[in-house]
């Protein structure tokens, strides 16, 4: 049913009221576009909604584009792709993911503009980023080494590959953890992929467990194939650190998820927007877990029940 304006306006008159319909519409009208006005305004004075945040990353990689998608729920930023763009304006924030975009804005960082990062296998082999803070992958080594020896006791010896030039940090972490559980660490030095895979050769038959470690340089599929293939040649569990070795045979991994991880991202950019800057390095809020059930049975491994409960366990 249609009913016009006039007629309204008539009806209104005809009941003696104060003001047209008409006059209500308008004035209605104007009412809710300074309303709008007033909530875009608001918008985009939030500190947690300003377009004062840049990102930077390989935006190719999922994990880092899923990573982007948590951070944009939390904050509004301006994303660049680190194989297409570069920042050029100032940013009060900016978010850099993976190693190649820390070493690109680190110069950039001052009194004014604050980085915050993650993705990065070792920030200290880069050198000192003034005004920093971020998300380290690398803290669930002792988490890690603490299960596999709960998992399977019979684990006193670790074989570890490491390129001296890129890991040197972790390979420290890695070896202070494995003390503390009175492990006995196999450590080799490669600098290529080629390399990694022939000091493995040389250890492979001398190790209860393989550690590998998130070093782009030498950990290539090729090499972690062949160490998922020596662990299962010589029935050696091997720890991975992503859901991908999961799926790929390693016995247990620690994963995170990337979106959660970009929220805690996000988070840390609030944070600083609203003044509340720190210089610490912190682990990922939230990790699980994970299993390949085929491998554990394989190994003949059976892991404590409060473990399992636990865990996430996979079947290909």
């Amino acid at each position: 049913m249609r009913i016009s304006l006039k007629r309204l306006d008539s009806h209104f008159r005809g009941n003696d009221k104060l003001f047209s319909f008409r006059t209500f519409a308008r004035a209605s009208s104007v009412f809710l576009f300074l309303i709008t006005v007033s909530i875009i305004f608001l918008f985009l004075n939030n500190p947690a909604c300003s377009a004062d945040v840049a990102v930077l990353a390989d935006m190719s990689i999922k994990p880092m584009a899923e990573a982007v998608t948590g951070i944009e729920e939390v904050t509004g930023v301006d994303v660049f792709d680190l194989k297409k763009e570069r920042i050029e304006r100032k940013y009060k924030v900016i978010v850099a993911l993976g190693t190649e975009a820390l070493k690109d804005v680190k110069g950039l960082a001052d009194r004014d503009t604050y980085i915050v990062y993650s993705f990065v296998a070792n920030p200290f082999d880069i050198g000192p980023v003034p005004n920093s803070t971020g998300v380290t992958l690398f803290a669930q080594f002792e988490k890690s080494l603490k299960t596999m020896t709960a998992i399977n006791p019979s684990v006193k010896r670790l074989g570890v590959v490491y390129n001296p030039a890129s890991s040197t940090y972790m390979l420290q972490e890695l070896k202070y953890s494995a003390l503390k559980l009175g492990l006995q660490l196999n450590v080799q030095s490669a600098q290529t992929p080629s390399d990694a895979i022939k000091k493995i050769q040389g250890i492979e038959k001398n190790i209860d467990a393989f550690m590998l470690i998130p070093d782009a340089t030498l950990y290539t599929s090729q090499v972690v194939d062949y160490i998922l293939l020596s662990g299962f040649r010589n029935r050696v569990p091997v720890i991975g650190f992503t859901g991908w070795h999961i799926k790929k045979g390693a016995l247990m991994s620690y994963t995170f998820d990337t979106t959660y991880l970009g929220r805690q991202i996000g988070r840390l950019v609030a944070d600083v927007l609203v003044g509340k800057k720190t210089s610490f390095l912190y682990p990922p809020d939230y990790l699980t877990l994970e299993i390949n059930l085929n491998t554990m049975e394989f190994l003949n491994i059976v892991p404590p029940k409060d473990i399992m409960d636990s865990a996430r366990g996979y079947r290909p």
